[in-house]
């Protein structure tokens, strides 16, 4: 019977690899690997996305492959609403660091040529939130 890797043991191998990419930034294989590792420790993990109260056409569990549930208020979750979608990890007890902003076509063109103080607003948040690694604007 084939053995299994268990999380903390992904965990491991992507610390180490991460590690081993900063030495060597360049090297694909490394890459390749760490993303096949970061994958397959994914799989594993418990993966909850936070929706922001707010959402006009929030996203399904069926769309996003996890659960989706309304994001609590910071006074609970001590998370700020920085962007539409949180990923939160409950095993570990944390946010991603992985902030989603959802933009329609028309949203994101009135954003950028109307609202561009508003666009701005939502980026010097996500930067200055510490929780958050990667914000990403996606339709």
């Amino acid at each position: 019977m084939v053995r299994r890797k268990t999380v903390t043991e992904y965990e491991d191998d992507i610390e180490t690899l991460y590690a081993a990419l900063v030495d060597y930034p360049d090297n694909k294989t490394i890459g390749e690997k760490l993303n096949y590792r970061v994958r397959k420790w994914a799989a594993l993990v418990n993966i909850i996305f936070y929706q922001a109260q707010n959402e006009r056409k929030p996203y399904t569990e069926d769309e996003v492959g996890y659960p989706v549930v309304p994001m609590p208020t910071m006074k609970i979750s001590k998370h700020r609403q920085t962007s539409d979608y949180l990923c939160y990890l409950p095993q570990y007890k944390q946010i991603s660091g992985v902030f989603w902003e959802r933009k329609e076509i028309s949203d994101n063109y009135n954003t950028l040529i109307h609202n561009q103080d508003r666009f701005y607003d939502e980026c010097r948040r996500a930067q200055q939130d510490p929780d958050c690694d990667i914000s990403d604007c996606g339709c």
